[in-house]
């Protein structure tokens, strides 16, 4: 599949055709490093991998005979006091890759071997590695692949917002308040706090919350955050900027009466972007360097409205600007709801982003040369439920730990 090919324009609604067409497309777009100046992976290369570049939660996964194993590197030794383990994180993962391999063994092709991080931000610069390694997100001039859908697309939070959208009942577009609506903790100011002596204005979500409590206007009265300005190391104090966190269904219930949903990415992706798109609002997407594994392939204009919240400036930048074109423009605005609702509801499943993990592996796989390392293995393969009353982040405790601190 071709770039060009991945120029098709759903106009209303996502079906598995069109969603897998989004997945490949994806995928081509992922491995672009890769595939348009062919170039190749070496097994041997990923054995010597400098793990120091990417302490969080590092796994070697390869797959033989259908089942997922772990390697155990011996450089993990070197670096274990070093290492940030969140193993919730990789068990979401692993269990997302042996659900794969139970249904189809063949799924992910014999030898497919693959360095992971579960850090929230890119770890490894073009110019400093060739080899990819697949985390939550990528950007622009680094080898990260965006090809680990984060747990929030499958953890307990989830599954009840999920219940919530079943049980509530939906409001007719024309009766949906003409307001944003954002209730968030400042996750991302940790630039502003050791960069910018606490400049708020170096914070999308500290800013645009504390222009929408100063303004006072209407359309921006349902922005808010859940933290303390100054606990999160901000120079300017907004009580009357923090309200209380919702329950899943009062955030839900938010979701489906506003039309503007403000979607401004935490440390490095966007935990809610699913029930965001899936309510029938319309997305107002912050800008921003990085991207996650299903925008990809979505276009502002189509799939959301981008504005940029200008760091360093105070203000809202173009945001405001941006909802009162809104307001002027309801029926364009209420197609690319809908357009995006569609995409949540029919490629954002289970079995969709399944789908989506699996193709990118087989792609990922036809460019790896050379063989195997002869490193000990841990199977991981029992890591593994469908019973989603089940924690994930509890699953097999003691061999997962086994891929870090093993003797």
């Amino acid at each position: 599949m071709n770039l060009e090919s991945c120029a098709v324009v759903v106009e209303r609604e996502y079906n598995w055709e069109s969603c897998s067409v989004h997945w490949n497309c994806t995928v081509t777009k992922l491995l672009d490093t890769w595939l348009t100046e062919n170039l190749v992976i070496s097994r041997d290369d990923l054995s010597r991998m400098n793990i120091r570049n990417f302490l969080h939660t590092p796994l070697l996964l390869r797959v033989l005979k259908g089942k997922l194993y772990c390697v155990l590197h011996p450089k993990m030794r070197e670096v274990k006091k070093n290492l940030t383990i969140k193993a919730y994180r990789a068990l979401h993962y692993i269990n997302r890759l042996n659900r794969i391999l139970k249904n189809n063994p063949n799924a992910i092709p014999e030898a497919t071997e693959w360095w992971t991080h579960q850090a929230d931000l890119v770890k490894l610069p073009l110019e400093s590695d060739p080899l990819p390694i697949f985390g939550y997100g990528g950007a622009k001039g680094y080898v990260d692949i965006a090809g680990i859908p984060f747990a929030s697309f499958s953890d307990k939070l989830s599954k009840r917002e999920q219940l919530a959208f079943e049980q509530l009942p939906r409001i007719p577009w024309k009766k949906r308040a003409n307001t944003a609506f954002f209730r968030g903790a400042l996750s991302d100011c940790w630039v502003a706090k050791e960069k910018f002596n606490g400049n708020v204005n170096f914070c999308a979500r500290a800013k645009i919350i504390f222009e929408a409590n100063r303004s006072k206007l209407p359309i921006l009265a349902d922005i808010a955050t859940t933290s303390s300005f100054r606990k999160s190391g901000l120079n300017v104090d907004c009580s009357s900027c923090e309200k209380g966190s919702l329950s899943s269904s009062n955030f839900v219930e938010n979701l489906l009466s506003h039309k503007y949903l403000l979607n401004m990415p935490g440390v490095g992706q966007s935990r809610r972007i699913k029930q965001l798109m899936q309510s029938g609002g319309v997305v107002f997407q912050s800008e921003n360097d990085g991207f996650q594994f299903y925008d990809v392939n979505l276009k502002p204009g189509l799939h959301y409205i981008t504005f940029d919240p200008q760091l360093g400036k105070s203000g809202s930048g173009n945001l405001l600007s941006r909802l009162y074109w809104a307001t002027e423009n309801d029926d364009i605005v209420q197609n690319i709801a809908s357009r995006s609702k569609s995409f949540a509801n029919r490629c954002l499943t289970e079995a969709s982003i399944d789908f989506f993990v699996s193709t990118l592996l087989r792609r990922y796989s036809s460019l790896l040369v050379g063989n195997s390392s002869k490193f000990p293995l841990v199977d991981l393969s029992e890591c593994f439920t469908e019973n989603y009353n089940q924690s994930i982040a509890r699953l097999c405790k003691g061999v997962i730990q086994k891929c870090w601190f093993y003797s």
